[in-house]
């Protein structure tokens, strides 16, 4: 019998990490929202900061096209 085995991949963080109060802070995020962040994508700050830009400019575009006539 074949036995398949599920690998998790192991990211490695290089760089500076943010503590949860930190990255609330800086974001203005509540704590609960920062907290569930960081349970999924770690305290890599260059992790964080990159999703909090896709996420902002998402929200732009979102506003931009509210705002077209």
């Amino acid at each position: 019998m074949v036995e398949i085995v599920k690998q998790r991949q192991v990211k490695r963080q290089t760089g500076p990490e943010y503590c949860l109060d930190e990255f609330a802070e800086r974001y203005s995020l509540a704590r609960q929202k920062a907290s569930e962040l960081f349970g999924k994508f770690g305290p890599s700050a260059r992790e964080l900061d990159l999703l909090m830009q896709a996420i902002q400019d998402r929200q732009g575009k979102r506003l931009a096209l509210r705002l077209q006539p």
